[in-house]
């Protein structure tokens, strides 16, 4: 039973005396040690109540180990923290610690509201953007941008933190003679330092597609955040470094490229690249080794052809989840077999050829449109500095690794279906003298989580999340000029769900609604299906699709701007904020449930 603390003092009371006869005791002037045990058993309301007594306590409230204490005790997920090098702000700092707690409990008591409301904003993103990617902790974005004047594509890196009252700014910029295509972006680190790593395909020249991959270090970037872009510090910078950017690869393959992964294992930046129809190729960009598996045909389909639709390489486990379709006789294609495969993946210059895989869970009955996997696990994982002394805050929370989001959407009937991996301890931390840590492995899916059906011809794009994802929806019958009319968008949520490996047995189908509907705005119309996860009891829980499923109030320029023509998207899920590049202007548009 913790005490009833108020502004200017706590009381203490005996249960056997009147109210008005409670002592009181002066709060500042308790021994500090005191006064920071009380802080270490508040809230974050208390603690921000507290905060506005005095001077004497607001100064108590400032110590990190206060917001360390509160971190430690969270079980809900927390966002990673941004990235740091020696030299640097701690990342034990009060204000990084206080950015970890407030944001996640904020974003946690909004997704609580079937209709979230955003704060919005926008900034100039100077040339069209073609393509997002949010790196872990909000600090920086990758796009890839097109000057409309001569049409030539760059990967830009972007400061997307808030400094002396300036926006969004672009610090980094990398041209590409050709366009840039399947834009991935990861930090890992490389000689001792903690650096940016982008990677994607160029078009096939001379028949032949290009892979590239580069990095820079993450000083430079705040070196460059520092100098204000465009002042004459800036430029000078830029004449003398004018391409941060260092290659580590630039390769060519006459295969067709499906998938790229970009990761880091160990603090080894690693690249898989999928050459279709069966063959996976791994780069280790720090000593330039190449490995490769070739894919054994799936056991009583001998005669099927299957070609690899995504891959994933699971960072903590060193091996790599694989996806691929089954394709028989053309009068046999109404439905796709799915295979869902875990392999080891290989170290050195190794070549396996009909690898066999760890795990396999077949998956048939549907007809498949596209797949998209999630990357939470991947920030869980990922190093904010490059000595491992260093630990990462988001782990210091009671919760486990997040789990990963495979959405399979499908075409006859429209819908998506849900697959959850989830972590499981294979070592608690207690019991072995070599760590202290827990550690986990994820396993492959026994079934679908749920399965939504619409009637309607829409189909529909996820950008997927661990725990909250975003589904966007277009009509193939509006097409404007350029890019894709978005006419809904919603927020489904998985974060609420008691996870088992229990397969949902039934589905959901769902009933066509009028065309002009406003983005579902205040709306009590789900349309696009109800939860399917079981909770404590194995029944369904009360209101279900309101936990399953958020309609977001879009502000009415965004909405008539994503119908008119819509870029891309990029959902930050850990910290709530959904960013939009439409066709309308460059501006790119921000929405942001975390403040």
């Amino acid at each position: 039973m913790y005490p009833d603390y108020e502004y200017l003092g706590v009381m203490r009371c005996n249960s056997n005396v009147a109210t008005s006869s409670c002592n009181r005791i002066n709060v500042p002037s308790l021994p500090e040690d005191i006064i920071l045990q009380i802080c270490f058993w508040l809230s974050v309301s208390d603690i921000l109540s507290l905060r506005s007594a005095n001077k004497a306590i607001y100064g108590f409230t400032q110590n990190s180990s206060v917001w360390l204490s509160l971190l430690r005790r969270l079980t809900i997920a927390l966002p990673p923290a941004q990235p740091v090098f020696p030299g640097s702000l701690g990342y034990n700092s009060r204000l990084t610690l206080e950015f970890f707690v407030s944001r996640a409990l904020k974003l946690e008591q909004n997704w609580r509201d079937y209709n979230p409301l955003p704060s919005h904003y926008r900034f100039n993103g100077h040339h069209r953007v073609l393509s997002m990617r949010c790196l872990p902790g909000g600090k920086h974005m990758v796009t890839v941008s097109q000057d409309p004047e001569t049409n030539q594509e760059s990967v830009v890196v972007w400061d997307m933190s808030f400094r002396d009252r300036r926006n969004h700014i672009a610090i980094a910029m990398l041209n590409s003679e050709t366009p840039v295509q399947k834009l991935h972006a990861r930090y890992a680190s490389t000689d001792d330092h903690i650096s940016l790593f982008v990677a994607f395909t160029r078009p096939p020249e001379e028949g032949r597609t290009v892979i590239t991959a580069a990095f820079v270090p993450v000083e430079t970037l705040h070196t460059l955040s520092s100098l204000s872009p465009g002042s004459s510090d800036f430029l000078e910078y830029s004449r003398v470094d004018p391409n941060p950017f260092t290659r580590v690869l630039d390769t060519r393959t006459r295969y067709p490229v499906g998938a790229l992964s970009l990761s880091d294992i160990n603090g080894c930046p690693l690249l898989a690249v999928v050459h279709r129809p069966r063959t996976v190729v791994f780069f280790d960009l720090r000593s330039g080794t190449r490995a490769l598996i070739k894919l054994a045909a799936v056991s009583g389909y001998p005669q099927w052809r299957h070609s690899i639709w995504d891959i994933k390489i699971l960072s903590s486990q060193e091996q790599v989840l694989v996806i691929r379709v089954l394709i028989g006789e053309v009068d046999m294609m109404d439905t796709n077999p799915l295979v869902f495969e875990i392999y080891d993946i290989p170290t050195g210059e190794t070549e396996v050829e009909n690898a066999i895989p760890l795990e396999r869970k077949l998956i048939l009955e549907h007809s498949v449109d596209g797949f998209f996997v999630s990357d939470g696990d991947a920030s869980w994982n990922y190093r904010i500095h490059s000595s491992p002394d260093v630990p990462m805050l988001h782990k210091l929370s009671k919760c486990p690794p997040p789990p990963i989001s495979i959405f399979v959407t499908t075409k006859a009937p429209r819908g998506f279906i849900h697959f959850v991996m989830l972590p499981e301890v294979i070592n608690d931390g207690l019991t072995s003298s070599s760590t202290d840590v827990t550690e986990y492995i994820y396993r492959l899916p026994l079934g679908p989580r749920a399965q939504y059906e619409w009637d309607e011809e829409e189909q529909a794009v996820i950008l997927p999340g661990a725990y909250h994802s975003v589904v966007w929806m277009r009509s193939p019958r509006r097409q404007p000029p350029e890019g894709r009319a978005i006419i809904r968008l919603a927020v489904y949520r998985t974060e609420g769900y008691t996870f088992s490996d229990s397969m949902d047995t039934g589905h959901t189908s769902l009933s066509a609604t009028g065309s002009e509907r406003e983005y579902n705005h205040n709306s009590d119309d789900d349309t696009m299906g109800v939860d399917l996860g079981h909770g404590a009891n194995g029944q369904l829980g009360e209101h279900p699709r309101k936990r399953a499923m958020k309609y977001p109030v879009v502000p009415v320029e965004v909405a008539r701007a994503m119908r008119n023509g819509t870029r891309c998207l990029q959902f930050d899920e850990w910290l709530g904020r959904l960013c939009i590049a439409t066709t309308e202007d460059n501006f790119i548009q921000v929405l942001d449930w975390s403040v």
